[in-house]
């Protein structure tokens, strides 16, 4: 706050218009943060490698203005190709490299974080993605991230050009701004049990039912059980044609923590998990980490039936749903790791989604 700012545009920017942000300036060719209101809070909250992602994002602001894109990219298209570079910069990343190795070190246990870190960049919810100024959904983001990431800077390259189908839209309602997206709890389960029992990502007849109920109390000769605060939301069991029994005070607490699509998330995980264990003929015991990341992608098929990516404000979703499980994705990973990172569950829940390929035995 007592720096003299650089000069963009042939001005400087008053501390107060740049506090909390980093940008590149392509005018100056200079990129400029906030070292006193950003990044502290940053690298605790998230950890220090969402430092480099920032400033790898802004370089990707860079190379467009290289490449003579700066003034010709809509807002959107060159947040998410800097997205995309940025993640194929962390994958790039050579432990072998003395320059690099502290780096690399700091990605091979810190990528969950960077996930996180997207949620808190991401646009308002309810913004619309054609709006000028547009970076993404947190979803949207992430998928950005995580394909530089995983096939490195050429495709990044195509977003100039076309981007992969959004998931971005503006309320459709005054009542659905005012309720922030999310349905009432009460509405929500019903909803996602409908929603559920209608989808063909998983077998038929599964059975998702109260535990206070009769059929929820009734003995389980083979249950399947969740460890971690998904084990405190719902069991299985596979018992005839299978069932999922849910705690629905553990249902709220999802909801209270990131909105109405987590708790539902949740619902679809322990309902693919079943369908998984009842295919693979399994008895008792929690399911495999290969399991786990087939179950998620499988409710990102289930989820893929809710969205129209060709007009996504036709979609059944609200705005920030799919942050909502992105969300939780990352939170079920961080409670207990066995399954796998979030980062891995995140991309296998997007691939459902996007690509419906739940066949692939790898994360």
């Amino acid at each position: 706050s007592d720096s003299v700012t650089p000069k963009c545009g042939g001005s400087r920017y008053p501390y107060i218009l740049i506090r909390g942000n980093a940008f590149y300036c392509p005018g100056d060719d200079l990129i400029a943060w906030d070292d006193e209101g950003l990044f502290p809070r940053l690298a605790k909250k998230h950890g220090e490698l969402l430092l480099g992602v920032v400033l790898a994002h802004e370089w990707g602001h860079a190379i467009q203005y290289r490449a003579g894109l700066s003034y010709e990219l809509d807002t959107i298209n060159a947040e998410q190709q800097a997205d995309c570079f940025a993640g194929s910069w962390l994958a790039a990343l050579d432990p072998k490299d003395p320059s690099e190795a502290k780096l690399a070190a700091l990605r091979d246990k810190g990528l969950d974080e960077v996930l996180s870190g997207f949620v808190e960049f991401r646009d308002y919810v309810g913004l619309d993605q054609r709006t000028a100024g547009s970076h993404g959904t947190a979803f949207d983001r992430i998928r950005a991230f995580q394909e530089g990431y995983e096939l490195g800077p050429k495709p990044c390259a195509n977003y100039a050009d076309e981007l992969p189908p959004l998931v971005g839209f503006a309320f459709r309602s005054l009542k659905e701004r005012f309720r922030g997206g999310n349905l009432p709890f009460v509405e929500l389960v019903p909803r996602a049990v409908s929603s559920l029992a209608d989808s063909d990502a998983a077998r038929a007849g599964i059975a998702i039912v109260d535990r206070t109920t009769t059929a929820g109390k009734k003995a389980c000769v083979r249950p399947l059980r969740f460890t971690g605060s998904l084990g405190k939301s719902v069991t299985g069991c596979l018992d005839g044609t299978g069932s999922v029994r849910f705690d629905r005070r553990g249902l709220k607490s999802w909801y209270d923590r990131f909105g109405d699509f987590a708790p539902a998330t949740v619902l679809a995980l322990a309902w693919t998990s079943v369908s998984l264990a009842l295919d693979d003929g399994a008895s008792v015991g929690a399911a495999s980490t290969v399991d786990s990341f087939i179950a998620d992608c499988l409710a990102g098929r289930w989820a893929s039936g809710l969205v129209d990516f060709e007009a996504p404000e036709n979609s059944e979703l609200s705005p920030g749903d799919l942050d909502e499980a992105a969300q939780t994705m990352l939170a079920l990973a961080g409670d207990d790791p066995r399954p796998g990172r979030g980062f891995d569950r995140v991309r296998a829940f997007r691939i459902g989604i996007l690509r419906g390929d739940c066949e692939t035995k790898a994360p």
